[in-house]
């Protein structure tokens, strides 16, 4: 499944890309403006009472070319009913015919179903789709091997190390392996099978490219000690990587430098508090802008959290929230508040005011914004020199990055 590194504004909606192509663009205008209360409905019920709705209106078989509109309108409603515990929530699923849209949706609808306990539920998904793609006239290879991975995964943690395998090593030669979540099970799934060497290989690579975290680099040193190999070795390896990415990006980061008057801007925070950059002169100052269904900005802020903690009393970061899709001001507050409490991040977090009819951020359409997560690192003197858009979900070059340019401002 690939991965978002960006997320933009579109006609008016959230989303992120890429969008389905149209050849009607009314049509699609149309449709998504039949999704959009779909995606917010509060619950359930709702939302399939409303994609019921957008079906009888225009059924979905008179409109071929926006296929993907539906199917994207599908797997919401089956991830709400999923959460709430409804019934018929496969059922719906089972509706999303093969191909590129139904393999994006089915690793996380599995997930989704082992958050909630039903782990029985996601193996049976898992094998009726695996059986389907290898069971055809021709095997439907993009189908099969990035069902293996998910299937692969879920074995690794019900401990069934060796089905695991058998299923992870297959995806991985045919080049199915690719995610940094995915290659750190291939590396725990090649440990419980003895084979240490091979996993050692796997977390080597991912260091030594910034894929790794901290649980990534204790992975690497799990792998370094059932390896055989000694300590020390291991110390004098891990500082030549670091200089090694240190020396990577110290080159791309001297070629970013940017220098133009950061805009001004007065918001408020979660708690009412008054923020205004004019009386942060004197900082270094790091804006991150972002929303909460933005899949690469908050898959960023582990990162960014580590960050603020690093930095704390050095520079202060400030988490920008806009292009939500809950426009009510009371709705969004409390949207963004859940969010942050229930994944128990401690920054600050403004709140963007939204442009009249809901077209945009005012901050975010000042400081240029097009795509979300996007992140500008201020001077003391209130100048942008950097800015970053988009997420690699790469902790350890991210973080080698954000260094690099705050140690030059601090």
């Amino acid at each position: 499944m690939a991965v978002l590194t960006a997320c933009v504004y579109l006609n008016g909606h959230a989303q992120g890309q890429p969008a389905p192509a149209a050849k009607k663009p009314n049509m699609m205008q149309e449709l998504f403006r039949q999704f959009s209360p779909i995606d917010t409905a509060s619950n359930a019920d709702t939302a399939r009472m409303l994609f019921e709705r957008m079906l009888a209106r225009y059924p979905e078989k008179e409109y071929p070319e926006h296929a993907n509109i539906y199917q994207i309108a599908r797997s919401v409603v089956v991830s709400k009913m999923i959460q709430a515990n409804k019934p018929g929530a496969l059922d719906t699923f089972a509706a999303i015919p093969p191909g590129m849209m139904r393999r994006q949706f089915m690793v996380h609808t599995c997930n989704a179903l082992i958050k909630k306990g039903r782990t029985a539920d996601a193996e049976k998904l898992y094998l009726q789709d695996l059986a389907r793609a290898k069971g055809g006239v021709k095997m439907d290879s993009a189908d099969y091997y990035t069902f293996s991975v998910g299937y692969a995964e879920l074995l690794y943690d019900t401990k069934r190390y060796a089905a695991a395998y058998s299923y992870m090593e297959p995806a991985h030669q045919m080049g199915y392996v690719k995610e940094n979540k995915d290659l750190t099970y291939y590396a725990k799934i090649l440990l419980e099978n003895k084979q240490a060497d091979s996993a050692l290989a796997v977390m080597h690579k991912m260091v030594k490219d910034g894929k790794s975290d901290d649980a990534g680099r204790e992975l690497f040193k799990k792998a370094w000690k059932a390896a055989g190999k000694k300590q020390a070795d291991y110390d004098a390896v891990m500082a030549a990587l670091s200089d090694s990415l240190r020396g990577k990006y110290q080159a791309e980061v001297a070629h970013a430098d940017t220098n133009y008057v950061a805009p001004g801007f007065e918001l408020v925070d979660l708690n009412g508090k008054s923020w205004k950059l004019s009386d942060l002169k004197g900082k270094v100052v790091v804006l991150d802008f972002w929303a909460t269904w933005c899949g690469p900005c908050v898959g960023s802020f582990p990162l960014m959290q580590a960050a603020a903690d690093k930095y704390k009393g050095k520079a202060l970061f400030l988490f920008i929230n806009c292009w939500e899709k809950k426009t009510n001001p009371v709705e969004r507050r409390n949207l963004v508040a859940k969010y942050i409490r229930d994944n128990s991040y401690r920054f600050d977090v403004l709140l963007d005011e939204a442009i009249a009819d809901n077209k945009g951020a005012r901050v975010a359409t000042d400081y240029q914004v097009k795509g979300i997560p996007a992140k500008f690192i201020i001077d003391k003197s209130g100048n942008v020199r950097y800015r970053l858009s988009g997420f690699s979900g790469n902790f350890d070059a991210s973080m080698m990055e954000l260094d690099l340019m705050l140690e030059k401002l601090l």
